[in-house]
């Protein structure tokens, strides 16, 4: 009823203005305003633009256009709207009608969840001078933009830039304090409050700010706040939100029976490394909590770990990333997921202690994860005495591997030779050897291909083409059933290493799975909700064996733990899971091996 009437207020105002002469202006906008009491907003919006078509240049339509981007607003027209806002504030930027359409833009984005441009557009409308009816209706707009939709660091950022005019500041700054409070950040709570009564010390909002902070102090002598870091927006929400939820899980589960209850703290890192930090500085300052579930991202991981490595009072556990050196940081820093680093270890460990291979040659891709995984392959290797007697590298996603294949068979060749001519068996000439090693099949007991699906399947066949008799061995880029269907016959029998091996039928997955899909209706994925699920309860674990200071001497004797995602063991010295499945390839399927 408000909006209706207003209209009605701005048509008086413009019958007064208007030219006697101006006949066809007149029967536009009496046609007009007839429409839209009406409650037809598209026939209001068609009248208007065909006048504007003959007259948009004349001043005439500084008292129309607003009556047409009311229409366009209850009628939900966003983008015509917004192309006549910009052209309206350039042209009439004294226009008595311009504070109305401002409070409009505000309406509309709004709708269209742009909530700080929102409140800035509602902050505009009432500095140029709105009547107190839409004043009343703009605070409240801003009030519940604050409460719904806004978070605390978001709130935080808009008090410190200044962004909007005193009355508009007022309501952000107590909606951070209701944030703050709510979230059991005591101390910054009651800073906040005292900031905020020294500023505004009339506000409406100042009974309600002492009583939450009262509130808040009673309510968290029963509770442990745990923070979780995620992307559940951006480019990377998928694993974010399937990690997410299987803390959720297991939180809910551990509430049902256990005290100190678990309060969940998450929040969103967009897949964004300053964010992270923002993130990662408001759960340690702001929030206090006594443990990080996350990053999941290694990137995010890795900034996050290097500023709680600065807090030893606060432990970090991050399910997924795999980069290596993250928890070696600090002790209170903990990997879930297997490293790259584990991956290429655990294969060597294998072949050496269960295959009694000793010679070895690689072939692998020019990237951070062959170097990694290359690297710590070869050193574990040399720790148990075997050797690596040849290696080629190619760029990632080349075809041709002629020059990789050629070039190891003559290595091979080269050392097959010496090892005869040490025999006694002395290899005849230079002819002879060329002929000998376009002719011969060569044997090196193991070949590792530390490469991704695409490549793999590309790889094995070669083998077979260039006459190397070998084990295949590999890393978790084989673990696709990509691998399987491309590679064919060329890949049955390898084995390779990978960070763990959820089986589908074990009675922990099914039921698991059921738990999860009851609650959130839909499947959980293989990976990040498995892993999720078990970082949050190995926390739990902790906090229910003693108090918070003890969570990190619990997980360095973490050793053999049955989770959801496989068996779990952290390394003493470096707070990583030691722990790798051993697949091979056998029969079109993985079968499980160590």
């Amino acid at each position: 009823m408000m909006k209706i009437g207003l209209v009605v207020q701005i048509v008086a105002l413009c019958a007064c203005l208007v030219s006697a002469q101006d006949r066809e202006y007149e029967k536009t906008f009496s046609l007009a305003r007839k429409y839209y009491a009406a409650g037809k907003y598209d026939s209001t919006v068609s009248v208007i633009r065909e006048y504007l078509n003959k007259h948009g240049k004349e001043k005439s339509t500084e008292h129309i256009v607003p009556l047409l981007m009311e229409a366009l607003v209850r009628e939900n027209s966003f983008s015509y709207f917004k192309k006549l806002i910009g052209i309206y504030e350039r042209k009439f930027p004294g226009s008595n009608y311009l504070p109305r359409v401002l409070y409009l833009d505000g309406i509309v984005k709004t709708k269209e969840e742009e909530y700080k441009k929102a409140i800035i557009s509602f902050s505009d409308a009432m500095s140029r001078g709105l009547s107190d009816a839409l004043d009343s209706l703009s605070i409240l707009n801003v009030e519940k933009i604050c409460n719904d939709y806004m978070t605390e660091s978001e709130l935080d950022r808009m008090s410190q830039r200044g962004e909007v005019n005193p009355a508009c500041a007022e309501i952000i700054e107590f909606y951070q304090i209701k944030k703050v409070s709510e979230s059991g950040q005591t101390d910054r709570s009651k800073a906040l409050t005292d900031q905020f009564r020294k500023k505004y010390p009339r506000s409406r909002f100042l009974y309600d700010a002492k009583k939450m902070q009262v509130r808040s102090r009673g309510s968290r002598r029963n509770l442990v706040q745990v923070g979780v870091l995620a992307p559940v927006s951006g480019d990377n929400a998928d694993i974010g939100k399937y990690v997410v939820s299987g803390v959720k899980l297991a939180a809910e589960l551990y509430n049902r029976q256990h005290t100190p209850k678990i309060e969940l703290v998450i929040l969103d890192t967009r897949g964004n490394m300053i964010e992270t930090a923002r993130r990662t500085q408001e759960l340690m300052a702001g929030y206090k909590t006594p443990v990080i579930i996350g990053p999941v991202l290694s990137s995010e991981a890795a900034v996050a770990a290097a500023m709680v490595m600065q807090n030893p009072d606060v432990v970090m556990i991050t399910p997924t990333a795999t980069d290596d050196g993250i928890a070696a940081l600090g002790r209170n820093i903990f990997q879930m997921n297997v490293t790259l680093g584990v991956l290429g270890e655990k294969i060597a460990r294998y072949a050496i202690e269960n295959m009694n291979i000793k010679e070895f040659a690689v072939i692998t891709p020019l990237t951070e994860y062959g170097r990694i995984v290359t690297n710590n392959f070869k050193d574990e290797v040399s720790r148990m005495k075997g050797e690596v007697v040849a290696e080629e590298y190619f760029d990632e996603g080349t075809n041709d591997f002629k020059q990789q294949f050629e070039s190891l068979r003559k290595k091979l060749a080269e050392r097959k030779w010496l090892q005869m001519a040490m025999d006694g068996r002395p290899v005849k000439g230079e002819r002879h050897k060329e002929s000998w090693l376009s002719d011969s099949t060569l044997d090196i007991s193991g070949l590792f291909i530390p490469a991704e699906t695409d490549d793999v399947i590309k790889l094995a066949p070669q083998v077979y083409f260039y006459r190397l008799r070998t084990q295949l061995l590999g890393s978790n880029g084989w673990h696709t059933n990509n691998t399987i269907l491309g590679g064919k016959k060329y890949v049955e029998n390898a084995i390779f290493s990978t960070s763990f091996e959820t089986e589908a039928t074990s009675e922990k997955w099914l039921a698991f799975s059921k738990l999860y899909h009851e609650r959130f209706s839909e499947n959980p994925d293989r990976v990040a909700a498995p892993l999720g699920y078990d970082a949050a309860n190995l926390i739990f674990n902790a906090l229910k064996e003693g108090d918070e200071d003890m969570v990190a001497d619990y997980l360095q004797k973490v050793k053999g733990y049955q989770g959801v995602s496989g068996t779990i063991s952290f390394d003493n010295d470096e707070g990583v899971n030691s722990e790798a499945a051993i697949l091979k390839i056998s029969q079109k399927k993985f079968m499980r091996v160590q």
